[in-house]
């Protein structure tokens, strides 16, 4: 009688227990019946256009005095590399603040590298880095000491839209 007792208060424990479980045994048996669809096979895409060509300008601080013709006075100045075994390359000048990956160039088909920068008149030191070494531009001789052993290029915009 004892053996009796005590098996139905095992039984009545598990049934008020297996009643306040979520998921019952015959839900899990559905679930696994139905697992969940199998992710979608990636497809092979084509490659990626190439970048448009595009002319950087840099951020100016406008102030409600500044006028329309302000935006007008700058000049767009393309600079250009020849380097037919880089991976990249990149402009850095003042015009910048030097950065190194802000002004990425355009690798064109003949192995030259471009860059158009919109400048305002005036003076800017620039260098290139063609695969992460600061060069100065090979095809521009005027240049000045860069204070770390090397050289910067120069570019000099001028006030009329004459051609770079």
């Amino acid at each position: 009688m004892k053996r009796l007792l005590v098996a139905l208060a095992v039984l009545s424990i598990a049934v008020a227990f297996g009643s306040g479980c979520s998921t019952s045994s015959q839900d899990k048996a559905q679930s696994s019946a139905n697992p969940a669809p199998a992710a979608p096979v990636p497809q092979p895409q084509a490659a990626p256009a190439p970048p448009p060509i595009s002319v950087y300008t840099p951020p100016v601080a406008v102030s409600p005095a500044t006028s329309a013709s302000t935006a007008e006075q700058n000049r767009i100045v393309e600079f250009r590399i020849n380097a037919p075994d880089a991976t990249k390359a990149f402009l850095a000048g003042e015009f910048n603040s030097w950065s190194e990956t802000d002004l990425p160039m355009i690798k064109q088909p003949n192995g030259d590298w471009t860059a158009s920068v919109a400048l305002k008149p005036g003076r800017y030191q620039y260098k290139f880095i063609v695969d992460d070494k600061w060069m100065p531009d090979p095809k521009n001789s005027k240049q000045t000491d860069d204070g770390y052993g090397g050289f910067n290029s120069i570019k000099d915009v001028p006030e009329s839209a004459t051609p770079q």
